[in-house]
């Protein structure tokens, strides 16, 4: 839908300087027929496209709140959006939808230049291939397998499309000039951080992946203990008053990512909160540990 509506706004030029619709060639950019185009295409682009869009993500942020207020009527209207990701992972859908119009945009902001094109799609890609990788969204592990391999070999053939472009002269010449300068000027950005938090790991102590250690190196901040201790003391309360085949019940309907997650939390628990050293999580959790160091060593 994306693609149809912005259809009109990609206009090539001529050599004589007439510009065309790169779908349509017949179609001269400017005249009354294209107008007519552009004004169908806006509403399309405006309503079908960014309204629907603008519409997901509201529900995207506000489900959370249904869900905790026993408003499963309106997530289930959401259903489409929000059943094929993990819980933790359930804003995914929204970027699959966002992908599209801007996967069209490139082209239609940039229809004479090629390189400009390839550049922005590689790095849509990339910065969805970053977003997959990192948040692992779907509840089938070989999904995301799947689609963090899928998105590289798409990102690898978008870049052998560079090969195909002729001499690069002009305002092409300039553009990938000031791109390789700023491309140059992120990576040594990143390293001047690098070397900021390898300093500060030296001079600062708590720096070293603890709570107490600076937000900009945590990516968040870490609520404090006193309130945590208090949250799990509450949670054990509650499933200490359930029955096992309730819990059994709740247990079995999770996903296997949820399953780990549990595992993680219970060998977490085992062995740095009640120290139970005969619980299997317990030496799980040690032998993990364990296996960091060597790796580290």
């Amino acid at each position: 839908m994306s693609t149809i509506a912005l259809a009109p706004l990609m206009c090539f030029s001529h050599p004589n300087g007439v510009h065309s619709v790169l779908k349509y060639p017949s179609v001269t950019c400017g005249t009354p027929d294209h107008t007519v185009m552009l004004v169908a295409g806006l509403l399309l682009l405006l309503l079908g496209v960014l309204g629907f869009l603008a519409l997901c993500t509201y529900a995207v942020v506000v489900v959370p709140t249904w869900s905790s207020t026993g408003k499963g009527e309106r997530v289930q209207a959401f259903r489409f959006l929000l059943g094929r990701f993990r819980l933790d992972s359930w804003w995914f859908g929204v970027a699959l939808l966002a992908r599209g119009p801007l996967m069209s945009l490139p082209i239609a902001l940039a229809t004479d230049y090629p390189p400009i094109q390839i550049m922005a799609v590689m790095l849509i890609f990339l910065l969805f291939l970053v977003m997959e990788t990192r948040a692992w969204p779907w509840k089938v592990p070989l999904l995301n397998v799947l689609g963090s391999f899928t998105g590289l070999c798409i990102t690898i053939l978008v870049a052998s499309n560079a090969l195909h472009i002729g001499t690069v002269e002009g305002a092409m010449k300039q553009f990938a000039d000031v791109l390789g300068t700023a491309t140059m000027g992120l990576l040594g950005t990143v390293i001047c951080l690098l070397l900021v938090m390898t300093s500060s790991a030296l001079v600062y102590q708590a720096a070293l992946g603890g709570q107490n250690e600076l937000c900009m190196f945590n990516l968040q901040r870490v609520p404090p203990a006193v309130l945590v201790s208090a949250t799990l003391h509450n949670t054990a309360s509650q499933l200490a008053q359930l029955e096992r085949l309730e819990v059994t019940r709740s247990v079995g309907r999770l996903a296997v990512y949820d399953i780990n997650l549990l595992l993680s939390a219970m060998a977490l628990i085992a062995s740095e909160v009640t120290f139970d050293q005969s619980s299997p999580q317990f030496r799980r959790r040690i032998l993990w540990v364990l296996g960091n160091m060597f790796f580290v060593v």
